[in-house]
């Protein structure tokens, strides 16, 4: 290769790769602007719930504080109306004493004059029986003694009422007035301060929530900074690789295959009427991602000098269209080695360069005898996907009032799996509940494969083996009291989630670079109430 085209081949490969190495910055970027914008939005969602519960909770203290204010009120009330009656009866005791004092003396004046006309009813009775003044004497007699008598009853019932009037307890009843009246007031204080204690955490609840609202705001707009650049960046470098680099690009890279793109070498001298054969054959050479930067001409023209039985390379045994060509590399299917002769495996970055053998005759009118070797594609790498599971709430969740091995548990998660042939380890089945946003299809906020491989251990639950006699190994996920939704929440009483299950390597397995995590679906299939009430 000449001076030239070494200058360009390098110019060319530094410019993709600070592309690429502009995109992989973005990536992370952006990957963190969406982490960000999922809690920003989770504590806006959590802010809301407080907002709520403070709501419910000042509405009920509102309530209990009224009680409290017309109890007070109503003691307040009986505490004078006692306090008025202990004066009136005290008064009273006083006066029916003065008065029985008074009936009684005016009873005894009564007698005395009683048994002085009763001695002169005597005197006339022996003097003179039949005369007009023993007559009338009888009749006073008769009247005076009606009189005694009454003054007698008067003076019992006078002292009975001074008895009776004595005894009525006012100074306990006032006693217990003032107690009752006390208490009531100080529960009145009690049920104020719970009141403005609610009431501001209702109002800080509002301030929390405007807060993360604003703060949500910014994180989508800054997420949407970084997409616009991250897009930009991405379409600077697939426009450099189409016109700098043939396309070449690597997609579907899977558990089997890969799939290699290019557009096929155009004739420099197709506008001189010079219609000669380009390239002779085009060759497909993989090399470790840490490597691409050392990888050049020199390498695999010694590549591609060795014996064809023990060349590191795949030539491609097609005939090149126009427009883009496509080769799919089913490496499962025969040894494929990367370039320095190790066996492609799983979990391990690659590149992949395109190798074109000119014609001799094209080489000729070149006047320049070096073949011809792209700038590496994007980094690729072959995993295995862990099973992805199905989850139908109907079907896998068995309401369970009270279960031996989980004592309070209410819901009872279960599903079947077939597990990938390719995979010689089990994953972990991680079941993540999200809260639903009513009247909406989806959540109400980011939630992915990246941020599902990010939730807290706190915040899932890993599904347990169970061992059956089914052809599908069966999984079983309890969740009860103790189990919390995505951000940490307790779960609530008849509010709806969303089930998802995370596969995902399991502590165990070594090569976790060489699996790729899977997530459920989410749709109303996924959706259930929970309730935390026993159920049978």
């Amino acid at each position: 290769m000449n001076t030239y085209n070494e200058n360009l081949r390098s110019t060319i490969v530094s410019s993709l790769l600070s592309q690429e190495v502009d995109q992989k910055k973005l990536g992370s970027q952006k990957n963190a602007a969406l982490f960000t914008l999922y809690h920003a939005q989770g504590a806006e969602i959590i802010a809301a719930e407080k907002l709520e519960a403070a709501g419910k909770q000042a509405v009920f203290q509102a309530t209990v504080r009224k009680q409290a204010v017309n109890s007070s009120n109503m003691a307040n009330n009986q505490l004078a109306s006692t306090t008025q009656a202990s004066q009136y009866i005290r008064q009273s005791v006083t006066n029916a004493a003065v008065c029985a004092a008074n009936v009684k003396v005016a009873a005894n004046s009564i007698l005395r004059l009683a048994g002085d006309i009763g001695n002169i009813f005597s005197i006339l009775m022996a003097a003179d029986q039949d005369s007009a003044l023993y007559k009338s004497a009888e009749y006073i007699r008769d009247l005076i003694n009606d009189t005694a008598y009454s003054a007698e009853t008067a003076s019992h019932t006078a002292m009975e009422a001074s008895m009776y009037t004595s005894e009525v307890a006012s100074a306990t009843l006032l006693d217990q007035s003032k107690n009752t009246n006390g208490l009531v007031n100080n529960l009145l204080k009690s049920c104020s301060a719970d009141f403005d204690a609610t009431s501001q955490a209702a109002a800080a609840a509002s301030r929390e929530l405007d807060t993360a609202v604003v703060n949500r705001g910014l994180v989508e707009g800054n997420l949407q900074d970084i997409a616009v650049d991250l897009d930009a960046a991405q379409s600077v470098y697939r426009t450099m690789n189409e016109r700098l680099n043939l396309d070449l690009n690597v997609d579907n890279p899977g558990e089997t295959s890969f799939t290699v793109h290019f557009a096929p070498i155009v004739n420099a001298f197709e506008d001189r009427n010079m219609p000669l054969p380009v390239v002779q054959d085009y060759y497909i050479i993989v090399v470790k991602n840490s490597k691409k930067f050392t990888f050049s001409m020199a390498t695999a023209a010694a590549i591609l000098e060795e014996e064809e039985s023990k060349r590191h390379i795949l030539k491609i045994d097609i005939s090149i269209p126009q427009g883009t060509c496509s080769q799919m590399v089913k490496f499962k299917e025969q040894v494929l080695k990367d370039a320095d002769g190790d066996e492609i495996c799983y979990g391990q970055p690659y590149v992949v360069f395109l190798l074109a053998a000119y014609t001799q005759a094209y080489k000729m009118a070149l006047n320049d005898f070096s073949n011809y070797l792209s700038a590496p594609s994007n980094t690729f790498v072959l995993t295995i996907l862990w099973p992805k599971v199905q989850i139908t709430v109907k079907s896998a969740f068995v309401t369970t009032k009270k279960d031996k091995e989980q004592t309070g548990s209410i819901y009872a998660l279960r599903f079947h799996i077939k597990q990938n042939p390719l995979c010689d380890c089990l994953p972990e089945y991680r079941c993540i509940l999200l809260p639903a946003t009513t009247g909406l299809s989806k959540p109400g906020f980011v939630f992915d494969l990246a941020i599902a491989q990010q939730v807290a251990p706190g915040n899932y639950t890993v599904a347990a083996y169970m061992d059956t006699k089914d052809m599908d190994d069966h999984y079983i996920a309890y969740i009860g009291g103790e189990t919390t939704d995505n951000f940490g929440s307790p779960l609530t009483d008849q509010a709806e989630y969303y089930v998802l299950v995370l596969t995902t390597s399991s502590p165990t397995v070594e090569n976790t670079a060489g699996f790729t995590d899977t997530l459920s679906d989410l749709g109303v299939h996924s959706k259930f109430q929970y309730q935390i009430s026993d159920r049978s």
